[in-house]
This record gives C-alpha cells, sequence and structure tokens, in this order.
C-alpha cells in the first residue's frame, strides 16, 4: 500500500493543469457572474464553458455587448499554473521522502522553469521551501500523522503507542481509498501487535463500522456478478477473432495474478483475504469472515482494555525518562491490568537490563571513590600509602641491608655544660652485617636457601658414592674370574 501512495503522489505531481478548471470569469451587465474556462474569443462574441450545476458543463456563447465594462476576468497562464500548485503544501499524511521528490520535482519545478518572469515565481518558491523542509524532517526520523508532526525523539519516548498510531494512519488511508480489506488487515495488526495501544481503542469503532460497509458492497458485488458475467460474453461476442483472443488472455492473466495473491494471503495466515469482482468464492468468503469478525468485534469492551492501555503508556514514558522504578511498578499494574505480548515482554527485559546497569554503574562508582581517597596525595601515580598497614602488599620500609629500622628515640639537646652529645643510635653502630629479629624472619620466610641446597646436593653425592661401591665391581676383580 505504501507504493500505491507514492505512486498516485507522482502522479497527482506529474499531470498538468486542468483543462477545463474554473480559471475565468465573466460579468454580465445584468449583474449575472459567469465563472468558468474562455475556449475562444472574436471581436463580438465569446465561448465560455463553465459549470451548470455540480458535475455538469455547459459551453455558452456569449456577445460582448452583453458583458459589463471590464467584466471579463481571464486568468494569465501562470495564474492557471499556480492554482494547480497551490493545494501541494498541504502535504498528506505518512509521505516519505520520495514522495516530497516526487511532489517538488513535478508542477513546483515545471512552473520555475516555464515562467521565468512570472510575479507568482516567489510564491512558488516558498511552497517548494516548504516541501524541502518537511522532506528534511522526515529523513530526521519525522513522521505526518494526523496531520501533526512527531519527530523521532517523541516517538522513541513511546515507541509502542507510536507504532500502532502510524498503522491507524495507514488505516484511515485505506479507508479513504475504499480499500476495506487493506484497513481491516491493518486493524487486526493493530489488534495483534498493539492490543493495549490508544491507537486500537480508537481504532476499533471504526473497524465495526468498516466491517459493515464492507458486508454491503460485498453483497452488492455478489448481486451484481451474474450481469457481470453476461455483459462481458455480450461484449465478447461483438469483438472480432483477434481482439477477442486479446481480451480474453489479458483476463485470464489477470485472474491467475489475483489467485496468485489470494493463495500467498491464506499462506501468510492472513483474516482477510483479496477478493475480485469477477470470483465468487471471494466474494462470499469475506462474507463469511465480516459475519464472524463482526460478531466477535461487537463483543469488544474498550472500557475493560482502558486501564490497562492507560498504565502501559505510563511505563513506556518512565521508562524512556529513566525513571527506572516508577516504569517497573507501572508495568506490573498494566500486566495486572490485563496488558501482554511482545512488546510487553520487550519492555519488562528492558527494564531490568536498565537496573541491572545501573546498579553497575553505581558500584564502579562506588570503588572509584574509594580508590580515589586511598591515593598517596605526592604521587597520583602510586595508589594506595605504601606505610599502610592495612594494606598487606605494601612494601615495609627497610633500612640499610633491607631490614626495617626501628623508631628512633628523639634527639636529646646537651644540657648547657654537658659534653656527652647525643645519645648514639644503636642501629647505626650496627652497620651492614647486623641482622635483627625482624630480617630473620623474613629470610625464614623467603623459601629454601643456599646453604640448605649445598647440604641436600652433598648428601645425594654421598648416597651415589655408597651405591657404586655396592653394585659396580673393580675391573680387577672381573679380570681374576
Amino acid at each position: 500500500m505504501k507504493h500505491l501512495l507514492y505512486l498516485t503522489i507522482l502522479l497527482l505531481a506529474m499531470a498538468g493543469p486542468r483543462q477545463a478548471g474554473a480559471a475565468d470569469t465573466v460579468k454580465l451587465k445584468d449583474g449575472t457572474v459567469l465563472e468558468g474556462k474562455i475556449l475562444s474569443q472574436t471581436d463580438s462574441a465569446i465561448r465560455l464553458e463553465y459549470n451548470l450545476s455540480k458535475g455538469v458543463k455547459d459551453i455558452r456563447t456569449i456577445p460582448l455587448a452583453d458583458i459589463a465594462p471590464d467584466g471579463i476576468d481571464k486568468e494569465t497562464p501562470d495564474e492557471i499554473a499556480f492554482a494547480e500548485i497551490k493545494e501541494l503544501g498541504n502535504t498528506p499524511d505518512l509521505l516519505d521522502a520520495r514522495g516530497y521528490d516526487a511532489l517538488i520535482s513535478g508542477r513546483p519545478a515545471a512552473f520555475m522553469e516555464k515562467f521565468k518572469d512570472s510575479p507568482l515565481r516567489d510564491d512558488v518558491q516558498a511552497i517548494i521551501d516548504t516541501l524541502t523542509a518537511e522532506k528534511a524532517r522526515v529523513e530526521a526520523g519525522g513522521i505526518k500523522v494526523g496531520g501533526a508532526w512527531i519527530n523521532a525523539e517523541d516517538a522513541s519516548k513511546d515507541p509502542y503507542n507510536h507504532a500502532a498510531l502510524v498503522l491507524l494512519a495507514h488505516l484511515k488511508a485505506d479507508l479513504e481509498r475504499r480499500d476495506y480489506a487493506s484497513a481491516l488487515g491493518r486493524f487486526k495488526e493493530i489488534e495483534g501487535d498493539y492490543a493495549f495501544s490508544k491507537a486500537y481503542l480508537e481504532a476499533l469503532p471504526i473497524a465495526k463500522g468498516a466491517i459493515s460497509d464492507y458486508s454491503a458492497r460485498l453483497s452488492v458485488m455478489e448481486r451484481a456478478l451474474p450481469s457481470l458475467v453476461s455483459q462481458r460474453e455480450k461484449n465478447l461476442k461483438t469483438m472480432d477473432i483477434d481482439d477477442r483472443r486479446r481480451t480474453e488472455e489479458a483476463f485470464a492473466k489477470r485472474i491467475a495474478m489475483f489467485h496468485e495473491r489470494r493463495e500467498a494471503a491464506e499462506e501468510s495466515g492472513a483474516t482477510w483475504l483479496p477478493v475480485s469482482e469477477w470470483d465468487l468464492d471471494s466474494i462470499t468468503g469475506a462474507l463469511e469472515t465480516a459475519a464472524s469478525e463482526g460478531e466477535r468485534l461487537g463483543g469488544v469492551d474498550p472500557n475493560t482494555i482502558r486501564p490497562a492501555t492507560v498504565l502501559l503508556a505510563a511505563a513506556f514514558t518512565n521508562f524512556s525518562a529513566g525513571k527506572l522504578s516508577d516504569a517497573a511498578s507501572k508495568l506490573v499494574l498494566a500486566t495486572s491490568a490485563g496488558a501482554k505480548g511482545n512488546a510487553v515482554k520487550k519492555l519488562g527485559e528492558n527494564i531490568r537490563a536498565a537496573e541491572k546497569a545501573a546498579k553497575e554503574a553505581a558500584e564502579a562508582a562506588a570503588n572509584a571513590a574509594v580508590a580515589d581517597n586511598t591515593q598517596d596525595p605526592e604521587d597520583p601515580e602510586n595508589p594506595g600509602d605504601p606505610e599502610d598497614p592495612a594494606d598487606p602488599e605494601a612494601p615495609a620500609k627497610t633500612g640499610t641491608g633491607g631490614e626495617e629500622p626501628p623508631a628512633k628515640e628523639p634527639t636529646k639537646e646537651p644540657a648547657d655544660g654537658d659534653a656527652t652529645g647525643p645519645t648514639p643510635d644503636p642501629a647505626q653502630d650496627a652497620g651492614d652485617g647486623t641482622d635483627r629479629p625482624e630480617k630473620k624472619k623474613k629470610k625464614d620466610e623467603g623459601g629454601i636457601g643456599l646453604q640448605q641446597i649445598l647440604l641436600i646436593v652433598a648428601g645425594i653425592l654421598v648416597v651415589v658414592t655408597l651405591l657404586a661401591k655396592i653394585f659396580v665391581k673393580p675391573a680387577d676383580d672381573e679380570d681374576a674370574g
């Protein structure tokens, strides 16, 4: 259906000006004003095509003597062309970028090329600018629905209801073309995937009315089919052999394509199948579907769905705003009210994933804060304080030879007349060869020492020597034997 919409817009954009549009005005001396199209003009009269009544045109020859002074207001060619362009600014809903390109490159572009000196060029350029700006909004993710624009950011706040709203707009467009099967197919899609959306509540009464209208139309088709077939047979009899053969081949091809589309729809599980005015089975089948679906939808009470719809919309909105707790609580209430489906399940998964990510981010921030608090302020590249006894991996400060020096007593200043000087530090007197208990403890914890290795090797050599004496006989003893 999207391609059909694009094709329709393309044809409208590329079509030429109306040949009989109400462009010219003629005012008679008796005060009568006629609007239409001046087909020709001579020195004595004009020929005017005008609307005699709605849908009925007439051509009238009017003598110039009957026309009031300055009573002919004939539009110029550029004014006639502009009349076909000025409505393009009122673009339809759901138009994509290709549709906008078709509008811009059609009549507006032709006007700018043909009427280079027209005073209406600025007006046409303003329409082109409007269409170009709307195209940019579409390319940025926006969409026009119900005459209002929805940008990508707003759509992302509630993708569930937004997608349903787009389907509803397509449904309405289908009904304007009286394409009931397509419209009701879109309703089935809304009902199946977005049964708790705001659009479903709006689409429900529309679908009920469409089923009623469709049933009436199908009944007319069913009654008209015999006469339609009879008329076709009569027309074939009036044709020559070649024309009849080509007509029958074209008709057979058309019916074959219809059956292919119907079979494809059946395989896809569609409820509303294609209908042909030439196929009685498709007509009666659609009537049966309309009866069953009308009865089913007649038993649906929208008031039982509305609470879940409101709660689910709030859950989506809170989730997009980052209010995860509120979103989770609204979702629980919505499911309790009956909301279900893949979109509802997916929202729950997204909420849980976001909550997990937020928790992990908070923990990481807390750990980073602890690390910042324990960092050596004098050495920003060295985390932690080496002298912190709480850090088991912090190296102990050692003196000469690797031992940890004991705390020094504060140096006493000699009293007046005391020549003994400060008390000497015993650790300094010990020099590099002094091992204090702390150093011996570190050696004991360091594993096997060199002296122990030498003792083990010596023991192995002694054992090997004894074994050699016992099992290996001297060479002289072997010769003597």
